[in-house]
């Protein structure tokens, strides 16, 4: 959680020195984050997003951090279900979850890398543009005498 924390930072300060207007950030930055979250595999299952708009979820800070979290909770869990659920199939075992959300082969370890990799890129780029939209001052001329 903390990573993706970070990552929004980062995310924050490049969409922040890419406009001139401070309050263009502002207004940028929730559809931002609203589009990563849609790929991000919680409202929306993977499989069903479709393959033209799908590279989308790779750059979702949000799906990186998600599936981590998912997969730290669930793998290997098991759960204590009533008759009545099991009479009816309602008992699902963490790893079934995990396969219902098709992260089944997702490693917390590589997920969290992908976040520090973002996290990296993103301030990286918020130096670089704020170094490149700097404001040009005329040098100082020295006195004639």
């Amino acid at each position: 959680m903390m990573l993706e924390n970070f990552v929004a930072i980062g995310l924050g300060l490049v969409l922040s020195a890419s406009f001139k207007e401070p309050e263009m950030a502002g207004q940028i930055a929730p559809a931002v984050v609203v589009l990563f979250l849609m790929f991000s595999g919680y409202f929306l299952n993977e499989a069903s997003i479709p393959v033209w708009i799908g590279w989308i979820k790779y750059i979702s800070f949000i799906r990186y951090a998600f599936q981590a979290l998912c997969v730290n909770e669930f793998r290997g869990g098991t759960f204590t279900c009533s008759e009545d659920d099991l009479a009816i199939g309602r008992c699902v075992q963490g790893d079934q979850w995990l396969e219902q959300l098709n992260f089944a082969e997702v490693s917390v370890g590589l997920n969290c890398l992908y976040l520090v990799i973002m996290i990296a890129a993103f301030n990286i780029l918020a130096y670089v543009i704020l170094t490149r939209n700097a404001p040009k001052f005329l040098g100082i001329r020295q006195k004639e005498l």
